[in-house]
Protein backbone atom coordinates (compact mmCIF):
# COMPACT_ATOMS: atom_id res chain seq x y z
CA UNK A 1 0.00 0.00 0.00
CA UNK A 2 1.36 3.42 -0.96
CA UNK A 3 1.55 6.42 1.35
CA UNK A 4 -1.34 7.96 -0.59
CA UNK A 5 -3.52 4.87 -0.21
CA UNK A 6 -2.79 4.69 3.51
CA UNK A 7 -3.63 8.35 4.03
CA UNK A 8 -6.85 8.04 2.02
CA UNK A 9 -7.99 5.09 4.11
CA UNK A 10 -7.09 6.87 7.35
CA UNK A 11 -9.08 9.94 6.26
CA UNK A 12 -12.07 7.75 5.41
CA UNK A 13 -11.82 6.04 8.78
CA UNK A 14 -12.06 9.42 10.50
CA UNK A 15 -15.37 10.22 8.81
CA UNK A 16 -16.77 6.72 9.30
CA UNK A 17 -15.81 6.44 12.96
CA UNK A 18 -16.30 10.03 14.15
CA UNK A 19 -19.91 10.20 13.03
CA UNK A 20 -22.79 10.52 15.44
CA UNK A 21 -25.15 7.57 15.62
CA UNK A 22 -27.44 9.24 18.16
CA UNK A 23 -31.13 9.61 17.37
CA UNK A 24 -31.16 13.42 17.08
CA UNK A 25 -27.69 13.97 15.69
CA UNK A 26 -27.35 10.96 13.42
CA UNK A 27 -24.79 11.57 10.66
CA UNK A 28 -23.24 14.70 12.14
CA UNK A 29 -19.45 14.67 11.86
CA UNK A 30 -17.09 15.61 14.66
CA UNK A 31 -15.27 18.88 14.00
CA UNK A 32 -12.00 17.60 15.45
CA UNK A 33 -10.62 14.52 17.19
CA UNK A 34 -9.94 13.93 20.01
CA UNK A 35 -10.89 17.48 21.05
CA UNK A 36 -14.42 18.95 21.25
CA UNK A 37 -16.27 15.64 21.51
CA UNK A 38 -19.72 17.26 21.25
CA UNK A 39 -19.10 19.71 18.39
CA UNK A 40 -20.04 18.81 14.82
CA UNK A 41 -19.10 20.80 11.73
CA UNK A 42 -21.76 21.15 9.04
CA UNK A 43 -19.01 21.51 6.42
CA UNK A 44 -17.54 18.32 7.82
CA UNK A 45 -20.83 16.57 7.05
CA UNK A 46 -20.41 17.66 3.43
CA UNK A 47 -16.94 16.15 3.27
CA UNK A 48 -18.24 13.10 5.13
CA UNK A 49 -20.94 12.45 2.53
CA UNK A 50 -18.27 12.57 -0.18
CA UNK A 51 -16.10 10.27 1.94
CA UNK A 52 -18.87 7.66 2.07
CA UNK A 53 -19.06 7.66 -1.73
CA UNK A 54 -15.28 7.24 -1.91
CA UNK A 55 -15.37 4.45 0.66
CA UNK A 56 -18.05 2.53 -1.21
CA UNK A 57 -16.32 3.04 -4.57
CA UNK A 58 -12.90 1.88 -3.38
CA UNK A 59 -14.14 -0.96 -1.20
CA UNK A 60 -13.37 0.47 2.24
CA UNK A 61 -16.91 -0.38 3.34
CA UNK A 62 -19.98 -2.00 1.81
CA UNK A 63 -22.32 0.03 -0.36
CA UNK A 64 -25.29 -0.98 1.76
CA UNK A 65 -23.66 0.24 4.99
CA UNK A 66 -23.03 3.74 3.71
CA UNK A 67 -26.29 3.88 1.75
CA UNK A 68 -28.12 3.52 5.06
CA UNK A 69 -25.89 6.09 6.75
CA UNK A 70 -26.40 8.66 3.99
CA UNK A 71 -30.17 8.14 4.03
CA UNK A 72 -30.35 8.72 7.77
CA UNK A 73 -27.95 11.66 7.60
CA UNK A 74 -30.30 13.34 5.13
CA UNK A 75 -33.18 12.81 7.56
CA UNK A 76 -31.16 14.64 10.23
CA UNK A 77 -30.30 17.47 7.85
CA UNK A 78 -33.99 18.03 7.15
CA UNK A 79 -34.67 18.45 10.89
CA UNK A 80 -31.79 20.75 11.91
CA UNK A 81 -32.36 24.39 12.79
CA UNK A 82 -31.85 26.58 9.71
CA UNK A 83 -32.38 30.14 8.51
CA UNK A 84 -33.79 30.47 4.98
CA UNK A 85 -32.40 27.02 4.27
CA UNK A 86 -28.88 27.86 5.43
CA UNK A 87 -27.24 25.91 8.22
CA UNK A 88 -25.33 26.96 11.30
CA UNK A 89 -21.58 26.48 11.35
CA UNK A 90 -21.64 24.02 14.27
CA UNK A 91 -24.19 21.69 15.89
CA UNK A 92 -24.17 19.44 18.93
CA UNK A 93 -23.22 15.92 17.87
CA UNK A 94 -25.67 14.24 20.22
CA UNK A 95 -28.70 16.51 20.31
CA UNK A 96 -28.58 18.21 16.92
CA UNK A 97 -29.01 21.56 18.65
CA UNK A 98 -27.00 24.45 17.15
CA UNK A 99 -24.06 25.87 19.03
CA UNK A 100 -24.14 29.61 19.56
CA UNK A 101 -22.67 30.49 16.18
CA UNK A 102 -23.49 32.11 12.86
CA UNK A 103 -25.60 30.88 9.97
CA UNK A 104 -22.85 30.34 7.38
CA UNK A 105 -23.14 30.56 3.61
CA UNK A 106 -19.81 28.87 2.90
CA UNK A 107 -20.28 26.02 5.35
CA UNK A 108 -23.76 25.41 3.94
CA UNK A 109 -22.26 25.40 0.44
CA UNK A 110 -19.63 22.81 1.40
CA UNK A 111 -22.41 20.68 2.88
CA UNK A 112 -24.35 20.95 -0.39
CA UNK A 113 -21.32 19.82 -2.37
CA UNK A 114 -21.40 16.59 -0.39
CA UNK A 115 -25.19 16.34 -0.60
CA UNK A 116 -25.09 16.67 -4.38
CA UNK A 117 -22.27 14.14 -4.68
CA UNK A 118 -24.06 11.57 -2.53
CA UNK A 119 -27.34 12.15 -4.35
CA UNK A 120 -25.71 11.42 -7.67
CA UNK A 121 -23.73 8.42 -6.42
CA UNK A 122 -26.48 6.58 -4.54
CA UNK A 123 -29.45 7.69 -6.66
CA UNK A 124 -33.05 6.68 -6.02
CA UNK A 125 -34.65 8.05 -2.87
CA UNK A 126 -31.33 9.56 -1.78
CA UNK A 127 -31.24 11.61 -4.98
CA UNK A 128 -34.76 12.84 -4.27
CA UNK A 129 -33.78 13.81 -0.72
CA UNK A 130 -30.68 15.58 -2.05
CA UNK A 131 -32.82 17.57 -4.47
CA UNK A 132 -35.11 18.62 -1.64
CA UNK A 133 -32.20 19.83 0.49
CA UNK A 134 -30.53 21.64 -2.42
CA UNK A 135 -33.71 23.40 -3.47
CA UNK A 136 -34.48 24.56 0.09
CA UNK A 137 -31.46 26.90 0.30
CA UNK A 138 -32.61 30.45 -0.43
CA UNK A 139 -29.55 31.81 -2.24
CA UNK A 140 -31.36 34.90 -3.49
CA UNK A 141 -32.17 35.92 0.10
CA UNK A 142 -28.46 36.24 0.93
CA UNK A 143 -27.68 38.44 -2.08
CA UNK A 144 -27.02 42.13 -1.48
CA UNK A 145 -28.30 44.83 -3.89
CA UNK A 146 -24.78 45.06 -5.37
CA UNK A 147 -24.94 41.31 -6.27
CA UNK A 148 -22.40 40.41 -3.58
CA UNK A 149 -23.31 37.52 -1.28
CA UNK A 150 -23.47 38.04 2.46
CA UNK A 151 -21.14 35.70 4.35
CA UNK A 152 -23.30 35.05 7.37
CA UNK A 153 -26.29 35.87 9.54
CA UNK A 154 -27.05 35.86 13.24
CA UNK A 155 -29.90 37.10 15.36
CA UNK A 156 -27.98 40.03 16.88
CA UNK A 157 -26.27 41.45 13.80
CA UNK A 158 -28.54 40.31 11.03
CA UNK A 159 -26.62 39.78 7.79
CA UNK A 160 -22.92 40.54 8.11
CA UNK A 161 -19.64 40.37 6.17
CA UNK A 162 -19.54 39.86 2.42
CA UNK A 163 -17.87 37.81 -0.29
CA UNK A 164 -16.51 40.82 -2.13
CA UNK A 165 -13.16 39.28 -3.18
CA UNK A 166 -12.09 35.98 -4.68
CA UNK A 167 -11.78 33.17 -2.14
CA UNK A 168 -13.19 29.70 -1.55
CA UNK A 169 -16.74 30.82 -2.41
CA UNK A 170 -16.62 29.96 -6.14
CA UNK A 171 -18.83 26.99 -5.32
CA UNK A 172 -21.63 29.32 -4.21
CA UNK A 173 -22.10 30.86 -7.67
CA UNK A 174 -22.34 27.44 -9.31
CA UNK A 175 -24.74 26.07 -6.70
CA UNK A 176 -26.89 29.22 -6.84
CA UNK A 177 -27.00 29.13 -10.65
CA UNK A 178 -27.99 25.45 -10.48
CA UNK A 179 -30.84 26.18 -8.06
CA UNK A 180 -34.31 26.14 -9.58
CA UNK A 181 -36.13 27.53 -6.53
CA UNK A 182 -33.82 30.41 -5.51
CA UNK A 183 -31.78 30.92 -8.65
CA UNK A 184 -28.98 33.49 -8.78
CA UNK A 185 -27.42 34.16 -12.18
CA UNK A 186 -24.10 35.32 -13.53
CA UNK A 187 -24.40 38.89 -12.19
CA UNK A 188 -23.19 37.67 -8.79
CA UNK A 189 -20.30 35.66 -10.25
CA UNK A 190 -18.95 38.69 -12.11
CA UNK A 191 -19.52 41.12 -9.22
CA UNK A 192 -16.72 40.11 -6.84
CA UNK A 193 -13.20 41.55 -7.12
CA UNK A 194 -10.38 39.66 -8.80
CA UNK A 195 -6.92 40.95 -7.85
CA UNK A 196 -3.81 39.76 -9.66
CA UNK A 197 -0.46 39.53 -7.93
CA UNK A 198 2.90 37.84 -8.29
CA UNK A 199 5.24 35.77 -6.21
CA UNK A 200 8.52 36.01 -8.07
CA UNK A 201 7.46 35.33 -11.67
CA UNK A 202 4.32 33.36 -10.77
CA UNK A 203 1.21 35.45 -11.46
CA UNK A 204 -2.31 34.54 -10.32
CA UNK A 205 -5.50 35.92 -8.77
CA UNK A 206 -4.81 35.79 -5.06
CA UNK A 207 -7.04 35.63 -2.01
CA UNK A 208 -7.04 37.98 0.96
CA UNK A 209 -5.44 35.61 3.46
CA UNK A 210 -3.13 33.76 1.07
CA UNK A 211 -4.21 30.34 2.44
CA UNK A 212 -4.20 27.42 0.03
CA UNK A 213 -7.61 26.11 1.10
CA UNK A 214 -9.19 29.14 -0.55
CA UNK A 215 -8.06 27.79 -3.93
CA UNK A 216 -8.94 24.17 -3.17
CA UNK A 217 -12.40 23.75 -1.68
CA UNK A 218 -14.56 24.64 -4.67
CA UNK A 219 -12.33 22.77 -7.09
CA UNK A 220 -12.36 19.61 -5.00
CA UNK A 221 -15.90 19.06 -6.35
CA UNK A 222 -16.39 21.34 -9.37
CA UNK A 223 -14.14 20.45 -12.29
CA UNK A 224 -12.93 23.75 -13.72
CA UNK A 225 -10.11 22.13 -15.70
CA UNK A 226 -10.18 23.18 -19.36
CA UNK A 227 -12.73 25.94 -18.71
CA UNK A 228 -12.37 29.69 -18.96
CA UNK A 229 -14.85 32.44 -18.11
CA UNK A 230 -15.71 35.37 -20.33
CA UNK A 231 -12.92 37.43 -18.72
CA UNK A 232 -10.37 34.78 -19.64
CA UNK A 233 -9.94 33.36 -16.12
CA UNK A 234 -9.03 29.68 -15.88
CA UNK A 235 -9.53 28.83 -12.21
CA UNK A 236 -7.73 25.50 -12.46
CA UNK A 237 -4.57 27.08 -13.84
CA UNK A 238 -4.95 29.82 -11.25
CA UNK A 239 -4.88 27.15 -8.51
CA UNK A 240 -1.84 25.53 -10.10
CA UNK A 241 -0.01 28.85 -9.96
CA UNK A 242 -1.14 29.54 -6.39
CA UNK A 243 0.24 26.14 -5.39
CA UNK A 244 3.54 26.79 -7.16
CA UNK A 245 3.82 30.13 -5.38
CA UNK A 246 3.04 28.51 -2.03
CA UNK A 247 5.89 26.05 -2.46
CA UNK A 248 8.32 28.71 -3.68
CA UNK A 249 7.51 30.94 -0.71
CA UNK A 250 8.20 28.18 1.84
CA UNK A 251 11.53 27.38 0.20
CA UNK A 252 12.47 31.04 0.43
CA UNK A 253 11.13 31.46 3.97
CA UNK A 254 13.08 28.45 5.28
CA UNK A 255 15.75 30.91 6.38
CA UNK A 256 13.24 32.12 8.99
CA UNK A 257 11.45 28.81 9.61
CA UNK A 258 13.68 25.72 9.16
CA UNK A 259 10.62 23.42 9.16
CA UNK A 260 10.04 24.50 5.57
CA UNK A 261 11.90 22.85 2.71
CA UNK A 262 11.27 21.79 -0.88
CA UNK A 263 9.16 18.86 0.35
CA UNK A 264 7.60 20.60 3.35
CA UNK A 265 5.40 23.47 2.22
CA UNK A 266 1.83 24.61 1.68
CA UNK A 267 0.49 27.13 4.19
CA UNK A 268 -3.20 27.00 4.96
CA UNK A 269 -5.58 27.36 7.90
CA UNK A 270 -4.68 24.91 10.67
CA UNK A 271 -3.88 24.31 14.32
CA UNK A 272 -0.73 26.00 15.62
CA UNK A 273 0.91 26.30 19.05
CA UNK A 274 -1.11 29.50 19.49
CA UNK A 275 -4.41 27.84 18.56
CA UNK A 276 -6.32 27.59 15.29
CA UNK A 277 -5.13 30.19 12.76
CA UNK A 278 -7.27 30.81 9.69
CA UNK A 279 -4.86 33.04 7.80
CA UNK A 280 -1.72 30.96 7.62
CA UNK A 281 -0.64 31.69 4.09
CA UNK A 282 1.82 33.35 1.79
CA UNK A 283 2.06 36.52 -0.25
CA UNK A 284 0.60 37.96 -2.36
CA UNK A 285 -2.30 38.64 -0.02
CA UNK A 286 -4.56 41.43 1.22
CA UNK A 287 -4.08 43.92 4.02
CA UNK A 288 -1.23 45.63 2.15
CA UNK A 289 0.51 42.28 1.97
CA UNK A 290 0.24 41.65 5.71
CA UNK A 291 -2.92 39.52 5.97
CA UNK A 292 -1.15 36.18 5.58
CA UNK A 293 0.89 34.70 8.43
CA UNK A 294 3.88 32.40 8.07
CA UNK A 295 4.31 30.77 11.49
CA UNK A 296 6.72 27.97 10.68
CA UNK A 297 3.92 25.40 11.08
CA UNK A 298 3.13 23.10 8.15
CA UNK A 299 -0.34 21.56 7.71
CA UNK A 300 -0.16 18.47 5.46
CA UNK A 301 -3.56 19.41 4.00
CA UNK A 302 -1.96 22.44 2.37
CA UNK A 303 0.05 20.41 -0.12
CA UNK A 304 -2.32 17.43 -0.20
CA UNK A 305 -5.34 19.60 -0.97
CA UNK A 306 -3.43 20.58 -4.12
CA UNK A 307 -2.76 17.02 -5.29
CA UNK A 308 -4.56 17.48 -8.65
CA UNK A 309 -2.86 20.85 -9.26
CA UNK A 310 0.80 19.92 -8.69
CA UNK A 311 0.79 16.13 -8.21
CA UNK A 312 4.53 15.46 -8.31
CA UNK A 313 5.31 18.13 -5.72
CA UNK A 314 2.39 17.13 -3.50
CA UNK A 315 3.27 13.43 -3.55
CA UNK A 316 6.87 14.18 -2.61
CA UNK A 317 5.55 16.26 0.27
CA UNK A 318 3.33 13.35 1.34
CA UNK A 319 6.30 10.98 1.37
CA UNK A 320 8.23 13.43 3.53
CA UNK A 321 5.36 13.91 5.98
CA UNK A 322 4.91 10.15 6.32
CA UNK A 323 8.61 9.79 7.15
CA UNK A 324 8.05 11.83 10.32
CA UNK A 325 6.99 9.29 12.93
CA UNK A 326 5.49 11.90 15.26
CA UNK A 327 3.32 13.30 12.44
CA UNK A 328 1.17 10.18 12.05
CA UNK A 329 -1.48 8.62 14.25
CA UNK A 330 -4.82 6.84 14.30
CA UNK A 331 -6.29 8.90 11.46
CA UNK A 332 -3.15 9.40 9.42
CA UNK A 333 -1.25 12.65 9.37
CA UNK A 334 -1.73 15.15 12.18
CA UNK A 335 -3.26 18.52 11.40
CA UNK A 336 0.05 20.42 11.48
CA UNK A 337 3.58 20.26 12.81
CA UNK A 338 6.82 22.16 13.31
CA UNK A 339 10.09 20.22 13.36
CA UNK A 340 11.83 23.44 14.40
CA UNK A 341 10.21 23.39 17.85
CA UNK A 342 9.32 19.66 17.87
CA UNK A 343 5.59 20.44 17.96
CA UNK A 344 2.91 18.15 16.49
CA UNK A 345 -0.79 18.97 16.66
CA UNK A 346 -2.76 16.77 19.03
CA UNK A 347 -5.93 16.91 16.92
CA UNK A 348 -7.00 16.10 13.42
CA UNK A 349 -9.62 18.43 11.90
CA UNK A 350 -12.47 17.18 9.73
CA UNK A 351 -12.21 19.72 6.92
CA UNK A 352 -8.47 19.07 6.54
CA UNK A 353 -9.04 15.32 6.41
CA UNK A 354 -11.86 15.99 3.95
CA UNK A 355 -9.94 18.09 1.46
CA UNK A 356 -7.10 15.57 1.54
CA UNK A 357 -9.37 12.60 0.82
CA UNK A 358 -11.45 14.25 -1.89
CA UNK A 359 -8.45 15.64 -3.77
CA UNK A 360 -6.62 12.32 -3.48
CA UNK A 361 -9.63 10.62 -5.10
CA UNK A 362 -9.60 13.22 -7.85
CA UNK A 363 -5.91 12.59 -8.47
CA UNK A 364 -6.48 8.84 -8.49
CA UNK A 365 -9.18 8.75 -11.15
CA UNK A 366 -11.17 11.99 -11.04
CA UNK A 367 -13.81 10.19 -8.97
CA UNK A 368 -15.48 13.06 -7.12
CA UNK A 369 -15.34 15.33 -10.16
CA UNK A 370 -17.04 12.67 -12.27
CA UNK A 371 -19.80 11.99 -9.74
CA UNK A 372 -20.49 15.63 -8.87
CA UNK A 373 -20.44 17.24 -12.31
CA UNK A 374 -23.77 16.26 -13.81
CA UNK A 375 -25.89 18.04 -16.42
CA UNK A 376 -27.28 20.47 -13.85
CA UNK A 377 -23.80 21.66 -12.90
CA UNK A 378 -22.77 21.82 -16.56
CA UNK A 379 -25.75 24.08 -17.31
CA UNK A 380 -24.85 26.31 -14.35
CA UNK A 381 -21.28 26.66 -15.57
CA UNK A 382 -22.52 27.52 -19.04
CA UNK A 383 -24.86 30.13 -17.61
CA UNK A 384 -21.92 31.68 -15.76
CA UNK A 385 -20.07 31.63 -19.11
CA UNK A 386 -17.35 29.39 -17.70
CA UNK A 387 -16.94 27.42 -20.87
CA UNK A 388 -14.68 24.71 -22.26
CA UNK A 389 -11.82 25.61 -24.53
CA UNK A 390 -9.50 23.46 -26.62
CA UNK A 391 -6.24 25.41 -26.77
Amino acid sequence: MTDLEREMRACFDFFYNECSLSENGYGLIRDRWPGHPDMASIAGVGFGLAAYCIGAEYGYVSFSAVDERVRRTFETLEKLDRFKGFYRHFYNMNTGEPFRCEVSTIDTAILLLGVHTAGNYFGGEIRKSADKLEQSVEWSEFLRPDNIFHMAYDEKRGFFAKWDEYAEQLMMYVLAAASQSYHVGKEAYYAFTRTYGKYKDIEYIYTYNGSLFTHQYSQAFIDFKGRRDKNGTDWFINAVNATRAAKAFCIDDAVNHPTYNENCWGLTACDTPRGYVGNQGNPPCGGDGKAALSLGVVPPAGALGSLPFCPDDALKALDYYCSLQKATGKYGLCDAFSTEIDWYAENVICIDKGITLVQAANLKDGFVWKVFNDERIARALDELEIKRYND
